[in-house]
C-alpha cells in the first residue's frame, strides 16, 4: 500500500503538480504583445539584432545547444523512452508547448509568441525562478539544470542584449504612440 502511495505522490508531482512550475497551461497569448508580420526593420535595428544574435552564437548558443533545445528545438534525438505509449504523449505535448513559447531552432532572435526583450526577460527570469527545465525533466537528466557559471554567462548575455536592444525597442514604443 505505501508503494502505492509513493507512485501516486510522484505521478502528482511530476505530471501534474509539475505544470504549475513549468509554463504549464498557462494561456497568456491575449497579455503578450505579438510582433506585427512585415515590420520594417532598419539599418540600426538590424545591426543590434546582429550584435545580439553574433554574441548569442560566440557565448550562449552551445550553452542552450546542451541545456534547453531538447525541447526548445526541433529535435529528433529524443531519448529511448519517447517511445513507450504514456512517456510519448508527455514528451510530445512539453516539446510542442514548449517549442511554442519560444522555439530555439534558428537562432537569436528566437521564434516564440513575443518580441526578442521579452523573450529575454522571460529566459531570465526562468533561470532566476530555477524553473526551467521543469524538475519532471531534471529528474532523468540529471545535468540539464544550467550550472552557476553557465547561469552567469546566460544572464550577462541577456543584459548585455537587453542594452544593445533597448533603441529597436524605444523605436517600436514611438511607432506605437503614433499610431
Amino acid at each position: 500500500m505505501k508503494q502505492h502511495r509513493f507512485l501516486l505522490f510522484l505521478f502528482l508531482h511530476f505530471f501534474v503538480i509539475e505544470k504549475a512550475y513549468s509554463h504549464g497551461d498557462e494561456k497568456h497569448e491575449e497579455s503578450v504583445e505579438k510582433p506585427k508580420e512585415n515590420i520594417e526593420v532598419t539599418a540600426k535595428q538590424k545591426e543590434a539584432l546582429k550584435l545580439v544574435s553574433d554574441a548569442y552564437t560566440k557565448n550562449v548558443e552551445g550553452i542552450f545547444q546542451k541545456k534547453c533545445m531538447d525541447c526548445h528545438a526541433k529535435n529528433n534525438d529524443l531519448p529511448w523512452y519517447s517511445v513507450l505509449p504514456i512517456a510519448k504523449g508527455i514528451i510530445n505535448n512539453d516539446v510542442k508547448e514548449a517549442k511554442k513559447h519560444l522555439d530555439m531552432t534558428e537562432g537569436f532572435p528566437f521564434k516564440g509568441h513575443g518580441y526578442p526583450v521579452g523573450d529575454l526577460k522571460a529566459i531570465k527570469e526562468s533561470i532566476q525562478m530555477g524553473i526551467m527545465p521543469p524538475l519532471r525533466y531534471r529528474v532523468l537528466h540529471w545535468n540539464s539544470a544550467l550550472t552557476k557559471d553557465e547561469k552567469n554567462l546566460v544572464e550577462a548575455w541577456i543584459v548585455e542584449s537587453i542594452n544593445n536592444l533597448k533603441s529597436f525597442y524605444k523605436e517600436k514604443k514611438s511607432e506605437k504612440t503614433n499610431d
